[in-house]
């Protein structure tokens, strides 16, 4: 027996949700998940959560003020995100903008890990956090601090997950060092810290911490 399927009209339906429900609490079956344009998301869902309103960004230093970043010292980061216990996030994009290094050897590391550390005595972020989707109307529960000059509580299980070295005498200006694209990213769930610590030798380098990421409810990924 042979089946005409010409005529056999199908409507194929999708919810629309930032993060789609599924049926079962291990994702077994679901239904396919779509924009509100109607769009499926097949791929780049990180481009898709920040049309969605989850992703945040914040920047430490100014074009006037750039940040003089200290040497390393335990428990005295450079930059860092709090988070707090009920929400989760997924760092994805950290920018380092170095203005000026003349020191004999600079290094700056990326890492995470199990606690919040807290503020100790520090700076509040430069700008934001703030909504990446221009109409965005929910507050970042995350708080974003820099330039440690007092110890902040110790750190859980920490992990670094990228470092960065200039070895040299280099006299480099406006050199970025970069973190994101194509590199895993890693889900920290409340309380937890994202971190940055600097270490050089002679002169302290200046520059830019740009730092961005996706924000959820505990409930919600």
């Amino acid at each position: 027996m042979t089946v005409d399927l010409t005529n056999i009209n199908t409507e194929l339906l999708a919810r629309k949700a930032t993060i789609p429900l599924t049926e079962s609490s291990d994702g077994i079956s679901g239904v396919i998940w779509a924009l509100r344009d109607g769009a499926p998301v097949t791929e780049d869902r990180i481009q898709a959560l920040y049309q969605a309103g989850y992703g945040y960004a914040a920047s430490s230093g100014s074009v006037a003020t750039p940040l003089t970043f200290t040497t390393y010292t335990v428990l005295r980061p450079q930059g860092w995100i709090r988070v707090p216990a009920g929400v989760k996030i997924i760092p994805t994009y950290i920018n380092i903008a170095v203005a000026t290094d003349a020191g004999t050897a600079t290094y700056f590391w990326l890492g995470f890990c199990q606690n919040d550390v807290g503020n100790g005595t520090s700076t509040a972020v430069t700008l934001g956090p703030l909504n990446m989707r221009s109409d965005g109307s929910i507050p970042s529960a995350c708080t974003v601090r820099h330039l440690a000059t007092a110890d902040t509580t110790a750190m859980t299980n920490p992990v670094d997950i990228k470092r960065w070295a200039m070895p040299g005498a280099s006299g480099t200006s406006d050199l970025g060092l970069e973190w994101g694209p194509g590199h895993f990213k890693p889900l920290l769930i409340g309380p937890a810290t994202l971190y940055i610590y600097a270490m050089y030798t002679t002169t302290a380098p200046t520059g830019f911490i740009n730092y961005q990421w996706l924000e959820f409810e505990a409930s919600e990924i």
